[in-house]
């Protein structure tokens, strides 16, 4: 689910409301059902074992589901409705990561925002193009990210996305740099000294 957000930029109701159908693991594709039509988002390395081990270890759980939806949990899974899941589910994955998915969204689009262009955005985070014009009008200057020098605070060189995947990975700010290029989560953790 975090990927999703933080790497593809996927809206919380769009999260929720994802199918099994929807996901092509095969293809390593994501069919995202919108307003104005379909989108598929094709899936990175990391996105891609992410919902591997879903489908794994919700088949483990719920083997006997009927639930339709990508996302499930213990109530949704048993439900004769087959509901998805809530938005409050959402908001509690990411409470412990001390970021909402909005906030993480709207991360990803500005960064997106860098370097492409309007009809990309509206594409991509189902945008519209007005906010899209606003965005590539208010362009902030591209920045670079490089690996942080020892006892250098990374989290001034890296987006609000990355500062959420160094705390997800259990790393310290100071030992861990990450950038997301061209949607692709580039991560580098270095070891630290005891």
């Amino acid at each position: 689910m975090v990927a999703l957000i933080a790497i593809h930029g996927l809206g919380k109701r769009e999260v929720t409301e994802l199918l099994l159908a929807d996901l092509d693991l095969a293809r390593g594709r994501l069919v995202v059902h919108r307003p104005g039509g379909r989108h598929v988002v094709h899936l990175d390395e990391l996105t891609h074992r992410l919902a591997l081990a879903w489908l794994r270890e919700r088949h483990r759980r719920w083997p006997a589901t009927t639930n339709p939806h990508l996302l499930v949990r213990q109530q949704t899974a048993d439900m004769a409705t087959r509901p998805p899941v809530s938005s409050m589910i959402v908001n509690d994955v990411f409470w412990s990561l001390s970021v909402g998915p909005s906030a993480l969204r709207q991360d990803r689009i500005l960064d997106e925002a860098r370097h492409a262009d309007p009809v990309h955005l509206i594409r991509v985070f189902s945008i519209s193009v007005r906010t899209a014009m606003d965005l590539r009008l208010r362009r902030p200057p591209r920045t670079q990210v490089h690996p942080p020098a020892i006892g250098a605070p990374a989290q001034n060189r890296v987006s609000l996305a990355s500062r959420v995947r160094c705390r997800h990975l259990g790393a310290y700010p100071d030992t861990c740099s990450v950038a997301i290029v061209k949607g692709v989560l580039v991560e580098r953790v270095q070891e630290r000294d005891p």
